[in-house]
């Protein structure tokens, strides 16, 4: 059963969020902030999906997962032996505002002892790629736009049987930490 919360004397889901406007309650779909007196959109309608490109469960084990409780996401990709296809899983932010400031913390998650390589991408364009094993950072991209993808990729032929994963959390747009939801 969704949770519901009473809002101008209706029950709502608590999915949609409700604001009161002008002495009414209206749904939620924009975001705005007051910047030097004006009021700025932070996003509008912006989403954050995640996904698998390529699954194929005969060469890889794929994973994505959020948890509520710690507002965090995970992925991962195990390759099974010669496998020859090329797998991409991970984390898209869309409908991004121009210029828009993203930060997140990132890490390795179950003890991988091998480095995992994350790939960033803006509207198609690489971004930047890093390695880490272990090591949890906090990335900062200005100036982004429209969307940005966070994901690993792997070939099982250029990686053994190996496993690579990240954990995403703390996810803030232009300084606003997006809540669980």
């Amino acid at each position: 059963m969704p949770k519901l919360r009473k809002v101008d004397g209706a029950w709502r889901s608590v999915a949609a969020r409700y604001r009161k406007v002008a002495g009414q309650w209206r749904k939620v779909v924009d975001s705005y902030r007051k910047v030097d007196g004006i009021w700025v959109n932070i996003f509008s309608s912006m989403y954050v999906q995640m996904f698998v490109n390529n699954p194929n469960p005969d060469i890889f084990d794929v994973g994505i997962s959020y948890d509520i409780n710690t507002n965090a996401y995970y992925a991962y990709i195990h390759a099974k032996e010669r496998a020859e296809d090329l797998v991409e899983v991970g984390i898209r932010i869309g409908n991004l505002p121009q210029n828009s400031k993203v930060q997140f913390k990132i890490a390795t998650y179950d003890g991988i002892a091998e480095f995992s390589t994350v790939r960033i991408t803006s509207g198609g364009a690489f971004v930047s790629n890093y390695s880490f094993d272990g090591t949890g950072y906090t990335r900062t991209y200005t100036n982004i736009s429209n969307d940005l993808v966070i994901s690993l990729h792997m070939q099982g032929n250029n990686f053994g049987d190996g496993k690579k994963n990240f954990k995403l959390s703390s996810l803030s747009i232009n300084d606003v930490l997006l809540p669980a939801t």
